[in-house]
């Protein structure tokens, strides 16, 4: 499946991940596993959730696969729906709906349009 990657990543001999270099994954096959991210719809490595769960393009969509961002529930009042991204304040966790709603989603989409210019996608 293709995946997108920095551009500026290092493959070393250590990296046990051959897409996006890390240590931190891909044994034994030298791949991360990927993950796609619930807000955006990057798929990446699974490696980038590092930072709580987290996206590494958008940095709120959660990566399924992480402890930090499986089975959340959107936080605001009497919602219910499953969370798709950390927005913080009170909610904590917002489902796609009120991403839109509180102005999140137009965060992520100039995200999704930056992202050319320091990732690429690879197979």
């Amino acid at each position: 499946m293709p995946r997108w990657v920095r551009k500026d990543r290092r493959i070393y001999d250590f990296s046990l991940c051959t897409y996006c270099g890390t240590a931190w994954g891909g044994y034994p096959n030298r791949q991360c596993p990927s993950a796609t991210c619930r807000a955006c719809g990057t798929t990446q490595c699974l490696g980038n959730g590092l930072e709580n769960g987290t996206c590494a393009v958008c940095s709120i969509g959660l990566l399924p696969g992480w402890s930090s961002s499986n089975g959340w529930l959107c936080g605001y009042k009497g919602c219910g729906r499953d969370a798709v991204a950390r927005v913080g304040g009170q909610a904590k966790f917002a489902c796609a709906e009120h991403l839109a709603r509180n102005g999140k989603a137009d965060y992520v989409a100039r995200a999704v349009a930056e992202r050319d210019l320091a990732w690429t996608e690879v197979a």
